[in-house]
């Protein structure tokens, strides 16, 4: 069975890939039993964990530690509040709404503030437990048995929220590009720090860099530097055969964890309804 989030790698943990999976791995401590589902009417729609299991979603779910007599995924973290939020199935179209969560609801790594359409796909986070949003599941196994241990934080899978919020200029990292002759990838180096990245992330990385070194007089600035995701649909080399808007967040999310992992902190920011924008600026000669 190949992976229903990128339709591409074979399952491997649950119904995901094991890349998929690490885009769902948060800095905590979670055991499955902590997760559970409850449906009373349950649609084609589903959320699915970071052990690949499927939770089938009622045209109205609550996510929350309590959910009291009514259905939904009940999560028992410490950074998920009682009532969470709320997924909706309205004429067709899916949405999520924070309903005055202590630590946020997100979709793609933006924090929502009124309520958003989700899409097939799409990277939700309810606090620190994150889960994907698949729209049709009729042809993925929903009673899986998976890997039932427990996540626990890790090198390879910790993230860090550091939120930007529209630095001047003058303070923004300069990066340095050393791309070699052969192609495939090549070595950004950020204040003195050295990243790898492959061809897809390069090209990310200068299509974001080139989008915010063209806008730096843009008015307003919080505007400034955004690319949409169509648009880096069609400037990035994504090495899959149909590649869609979930393979651009995918590939966002992996810079986003290198950069991390180098101590840089998250450089990239995401804005629903605008796209992404890069905290960069290429060093001067």
């Amino acid at each position: 069975m190949r992976c229903p989030v990128c339709l591409f790698a074979p399952s491997s943990a649950g119904v995901l890939c094991s890349e998929c999976r690490a885009d769902l791995t948060e800095a905590l401590v979670l055991a499955p039993e902590q997760v559970a589902g409850r449906v009373a009417d349950p649609t084609r729609a589903a959320l699915v964990d970071l052990w690949g299991r499927v939770h089938l979603l009622d045209p109205e779910s609550t996510i929350g530690r309590d959910l009291g007599e009514g259905s939904g995924i009940a999560i028992h973290a410490p950074s998920v509040s009682r009532v969470h939020a709320k997924l909706v199935l309205d004429r067709g179209v899916w949405s999520v709404t924070d309903v005055g969560s202590s630590n946020g609801t997100f979709v793609e790594d933006a924090r929502i503030d009124a309520t958003t359409t989700i899409h097939a796909a799409d990277r939700l986070r309810f606090g620190q437990v994150a889960f994907y949003f698949l729209d049709h599941v009729e042809d993925i196994p929903v009673n899986i048995i998976v890997d039932s241990d427990t996540v626990r934080p890790g090198t390879g899978a910790a993230t860090l929220e550091l939120p930007i919020e529209d630095p001047l200029v003058e303070s923004w990292s300069e990066f340095q590009l050393h791309e070699p002759t052969g192609g495939g990838g090549g070595i950004v180096q950020i204040d003195g720090k050295q990243i790898q990245l492959t061809l897809a992330q390069l090209e990310l990385v200068v299509v974001l860099t080139d989008r915010m070194e063209a806008e730096t007089e843009k008015d307003p600035p919080d505007l400034r530097g955004f690319v949409s995701v169509p648009e880096l649909l069609g400037k990035i080399s994504l090495e899959v055969p149909l590649p869609r808007d979930a393979h651009v967040r995918q590939l966002i999310r992996r810079v986003r964890r290198a950069f991390i992992k180098a101590g840089l902190g998250d450089l990239i920011e995401s804005r629903y309804g605008l796209g992404y924008r890069i905290r960069l600026l290429k060093a001067r000669k």
